[in-house]
């Protein structure tokens, strides 16, 4: 799999295309004790637009609900004149577990990678996939409302690396 790269935080307030469960009779994750005051409907506080400032450009994310069980975002980042897409995110609740599945544009062949909750509270959220490339750790935080700190990391040529990711909210 190809890395995914600083895009992953970054978002638009496009049409959101991505396709949820429709199925609301799921549970909020509880599978640990931490896990059970986060569900989507603890995750609430992400919906909306944030922005932050990359060497790239501004790079943009926005969430909407789109059910009981799923929220929907999509990320890009503003160049100069220039808006370019970067990925497809959903926040899904899929059985006992809480799911954050990016679909990162240009890699892994065009397929999403599921990352599982695992630790939360209802200020923060810790999804890992340990057999990813990299990241194999998504960290969001809400910091106040109009603030959010998001954070990807994991091993690189056997080196730690994290990658930070303040956000504010878009006007």
């Amino acid at each position: 799999m190809k890395r995914i790269v600083s895009g992953l935080f970054i978002a638009t307030a496009l049409f959101f295309a991505t396709s949820c469960n429709n199925n609301t009779s799921d549970k909020p994750a509880d599978v640990e004790k931490a896990k059970a005051t986060t569900g989507i409907g603890q995750a609430t506080w992400l919906i909306g637009a944030w922005k932050s400032a990359q060497p790239e450009g501004i790079a943009y994310e926005v969430w909407s609900k789109e059910n009981d069980t799923c929220l929907a975002g999509k990320s890009f980042l503003v160049r100069g004149k220039d808006t370019i897409p970067m990925e497809t995110m959903k926040l899904k609740q899929s059985g006992n577990d809480l799911q954050y599945i990016p679909t990162v544009n240009g890699q892994n062949g065009g397929q999403p990678v599921s990352f599982t909750l695992t630790s939360g509270a209802s200020e923060e959220m810790i999804f890992e996939n340990p057999a990813h490339d990299f990241p194999q750790k998504i960290t969001y935080k809400h910091v106040t409302p109009d603030s959010l700190f998001a954070a990807i990391s994991g091993k690189i040529g056997g080196q730690i690396h994290t990658e930070s990711f303040p956000m504010g909210r878009a006007k």
